[in-house]
């Protein structure tokens, strides 16, 4: 083992995950042995063992941090690049239908490329939304308001 391995795992040791790592019955088991079972030694098992393995559930932890930050910027690279393909593709689309005006066998054939492409665009666009639209609720109220009551004659008053 050459001294970049050996200093590889420290300054992973170092470094520590965002979460807390360790679970709360281990953190309280670690506590017990380390504030009053210190000094107690089991044939597998003692506060030594139970630090570097929490230690080690800590590397482990970073690592799997860092993996899916590095998959999550390859996806961000890999969208990047699929946008940037299509942008070009579409751009190059274009400049065949230019060239292709007077060969009628290329022309369809572009036509067909083109027609698939506008199909799929349409298939991932939302749905339109269907019926009359909504009416806005008029300022003019007049229409259906009620006549100044004062004014109406009564039925039993008619002489």
């Amino acid at each position: 083992m050459d001294s970049a391995d050996q200093k590889r795992p420290s300054s992973l040791a170092a470094a520590q995950p965002t979460g807390d790592a360790i679970p709360a019955f281990a953190r309280d088991v670690i506590a017990l042995y380390s504030e009053a079972m210190a000094e107690v030694r089991f044939p597998d098992l003692d506060l030594e063992v139970l630090e570097s393995t929490a230690a080690e559930l800590r590397t482990a932890l970073l690592c799997v941090e860092r993996a899916t930050a590095e998959l999550e910027a390859a996806r961000t690279a890999a969208q990047r690049h699929g946008e940037l393909l299509q942008s070009r593709a579409e751009r190059a689309l274009s400049y065949a239908r230019v060239f292709s005006e007077g060969d009628e066998l290329l022309s369809k054939r572009i036509a067909a490329i083109g027609c698939s492409t506008s199909a799929k665009v349409a298939q991932n666009a939302p749905p339109k939304k269907r019926g009359r639209p909504r009416k806005n609720v008029a300022t003019d109220t007049t229409l259906f308001e009620a006549a100044p009551v004062s004014a109406a004659p009564t039925v039993g008053s008619a002489a």
